[in-house]
């Protein structure tokens, strides 16, 4: 299948190499409320409505409409450096 011009990744054939012991979930639904999707644009039928899983990682098959939401949410917002919890401004 191709989505947003990029084919789908198939998790069991092709697995995405920077997430080697990512598994793909059995859950159906992304649980995400239907009204959060509507106000991002993301379909209420689909996980990753924007396919992230192709353009961020096969993780985001699972969660993309929620990622895509933070994204857009977090879009121009500026963080505080002196809350930062994380070792010298990066993840662990």
């Amino acid at each position: 299948m191709i989505q947003n011009g990029a084919p789908d990744i198939d998790p069991v054939n092709s697995p995405d190499t920077r997430f080697p012991t990512y598994i793909p979930s059995t859950r159906t639904g992304d649980l995400q409320p239907d009204s959060l999707e509507a106000g991002f644009g993301c379909s209420v039928h689909q996980k990753d409505t924007f396919d992230l899983r192709n353009l961020k990682g096969i993780v985001y098959a699972e969660y993309g409409d929620g990622e895509y939401a933070v994204i857009v949410s977090a879009k121009d917002k500026k963080g505080n450096a002196s809350a930062d919890w994380s070792m010298g401004g990066k993840q662990w």
